[in-house]
C-alpha cells in the first residue's frame, strides 16, 4: 500500500478561496503600462541568492538606463511554503510583487496559482535560443511563455577527479558499461564511481530516475502533461538505475545534499571519484557546501558529458532533469510596471553582459546565443583546474535530451516515487510491475485532484 504524504489541505483551502478571490476580479491587470511616478519600486520575490548577490553587478547598463528605478528584492520560503505565502498573500489583501521567481520543481504550481502575463510576444524573438525542456517546464498547458528560464542548472553532466582517474590509468567512460567496469576498478582502491542513495527512502531518489529516464528518451510526465513514467523508455531508465546498483560500484552517503556527502565530494582522499550533476553543485553557497582552494580536492574535478545510455547514440549522453538547479522570473498581471519588469527579465536572461557576470558565481545562463563570448567560452574556475568548464556546459546544455516535463501534481509524487523506487534498488519489488502499479495509483489518486489547474 502506497502512502502519499504532505500537509494538503491547508493549502487546499486556501486554494479555494483564491478561486473565489479571481472569480471576483480581485487578482486581474490591464495593459502593460510603466508608472508614472518619477521613483519607481519594482518588487521581486525571488529564491536564489545569486539573483540578490547580483543586483547592482548582474544589471549595472539597465540600472544606467533607469536611474529612476529602485529593485526590492523579498526572499520567500521556497517550494510549498511559496505557494501558500503567495496565496495567503492574495486573500489577505497584500501588496503582491512584480515579479516573482519559481524553481523548476514549482514552475507549474505558481503558473497554475498566479496570474502571470503570457510572454509570447515578448518571447518570440528569443524562443529558440532556450532548450525545449526549459521553455515547456515554464509555459502554460496551451504552451504560452509564463516564465523565462533564467539559469542553465536543469543540464546535467558528470564530475570527476582527474588525479584518481590518471592514477589508475582510466578516462571518462563513453557508456555505462564503461562506467560500471571503470568503477570496479575504482571500488577495488577504495573509491566509489557513482554515489547513488538507496538504503533509505532519500528526497533525492527520484533525481536519479529523471536523469536516467530522460537520457533513455522518456520522463516522468511527457510535454502534454500525460504521465509516463511506467513507459517502455522510462523502466529502460530504471533497469539501467537498477544495473549501476547491483554492480556494487555505488556507496550510500547519507543525502546526496547533507554534510556526510560534501565532506567526500571536498576531501583529497574522497572516496568519490565521479558523480552526475548539474553546473554548480560544486560551489552551492551554504554551510558545508561551498568548495574553495583551502580543500584538499580543489583543482582536481573535471567535467563532462554523461555516459550514452545507449552505446554509440551521441544524443543520449545528454539529460535534464528539472525538479531543481533551474529557475525563471514571471511577471504578475497585478503589476503596474509590466514594460519595465519585462525589460529587466529580457536583460538579465538574455544579455551576453549578464551571461559574463555570472561565470563569477559558477552560474550560467539557459539562454544558449548569450553563451557566445569568448570570457564564457575561455572561462576556467580553480575548482577545475584549467579546464575551459563554462564551454563544455553551454554544449551540454544545447543538447538537452529529453521530452520531460514536470506539471503541478509533480509536488504529490515525487516523495512516494522515491520510496517506490527505493524498494527497486533493494530489490524488494520489480522494475516493471512497481513502475506500472505506482503510475496506475498517480492516475487514479493524485492526478484527479488536480483537474482544477486544467486551462
Amino acid at each position: 500500500m502506497i502512502t502519499i504524504q504532505g500537509k494538503r489541505s491547508k493549502c487546499r483551502w486556501i486554494l479555494g478561496l483564491f478561486v473565489i478571490f479571481v472569480a471576483m476580479g480581485l487578482i486581474s491587470g490591464g495593459a502593460f503600462s510603466v508608472g508614472a511616478a518619477k521613483k519607481i519600486t519594482l518588487n521581486m520575490w525571488v529564491q536564489m541568492p545569486v539573483m540578490i548577490e547580483m543586483r547592482d553587478y548582474r544589471l549595472p547598463e539597465f540600472l544606467k538606463r533607469h536611474p529612476e528605478l529602485e529593485i526590492k528584492y523579498t526572499t520567500p520560503p521556497t517550494g510549498e511554503a511559496l505557494i501558500e505565502k503567495f496565496l495567503i498573500a492574495v486573500i489577505g489583501g497584500q501588496e503582491l510583487p512584480d515579479i516573482i521567481e519559481a524553481m523548476g520543481f514549482s514552475s507549474q504550481t505558481m503558473i497554475k496559482l498566479a496570474s502571470y502575463v503570457n510572454l509570447s510576444e515578448q518571447m518570440a524573438p528569443y524562443i529558440d535560443g532556450f532548450s525545449r525542456v526549459m521553455m515547456r517546464q515554464f509555459s502554460d498547458l496551451d504552451g504560452k511563455p509564463r516564465q523565462v528560464p533564467m539559469s542553465g542548472g536543469a543540464a546535467l553532466g558528470r564530475f570527476y577527479r582527474k588525479d584518481v582517474y590518471d592514477e589508475f590509468g582510466l578516462t571518462p567512460a563513453e557508456d555505462y558499461d564503461g562506467l560500471i567496469e571503470n568503477g570496479k576498478k575504482l571500488k577495488a582502491q577504495g573509491w566509489t564511481n557513482f554515489p547513488l542513495v538507496a538504503e533509505r527512502d532519500d528526497w533525492w531518489t527520484p533525481w536519479w530516475f529523471i536523469m536516467f529516464a530522460s537520457q533513455a528518451g522518456s520522463g516522468m510526465f511527457d510535454f502534454d502533461g500525460n504521465l509516463v513514467l511506467d513507459s517502455a523508455k522510462a523502466i529502460e531508465g530504471m533497469k539501467m538505475m537498477k544495473k549501476i546498483y547491483d554492480s556494487g560500484i555505488t556507496m550510500d552517503v547519507g543525502s546526496y545534499w547533507g554534510p556526510s556527502w560534501w565532506e567526500t565530494v571536498k576531501s583529497e582522499d574522497g572516496p568519490v571519484a565521479s558523480f552526475p550533476s548539474n553546473y554548480n553543485w560544486l560551489n552551492l553557497t551554504g554551510k558545508d557546501r561551498t568548495m574553495t582552494p583551502q580543500h584538499g580536492s580543489w583543482g582536481k574535478w573535471r567535467v563532462t558529458n554523461l555516459p550514452a545510455f545507449y552505446p554509440g547514440v551521441t544524443q543520449s549522453r545528454y539529460a535534464s532533469q528539472i525538479m531543481g538547479g533551474s529557475f525563471a522570473l514571471g511577471i504578475l498581471t497585478a503589476s503596474k510596471n509590466r514594460d519595465l519588469a519585462w525589460e529587466l527579465i529580457e536583460h538579465a536572461s538574455t544579455s551576453k553582459e549578464v551571461a559574463v557576470a555570472l561565470i563569477e558565481y559558477h552560474d550560467i545562463l539557459a539562454y544558449v546565443p548569450a553563451l557566445t563570448s569568448p570570457k564564457v567560452m575561455d572561462a576556467q574556475w580553480g575548482a577545475l583546474g584549467d579546464q575551459k568548464s563554462m564551454a563544455v556546459w553551454a554544449d551540454i546544455l544545447e543538447n538537452q535530451f529529453s521530452d520531460s516535463f514536470l506539471p503541478a501534481a509533480w509536488r504529490e509524487v515525487q516523495v512516494p516515487l522515491g520510496i517506490e523506487v527505493s524498494k527497486i534498488l533493494r530489490g524488494e519489488i520489480g522494475v516493471e510491475e512497481a513502475l506500472k502499479q505506482f503510475a496506475q495509483m498517480v492516475r487514479e489518486d493524485i492526478l484527479p485532484k488536480y483537474a482544477e489547474y486544467a486551462e
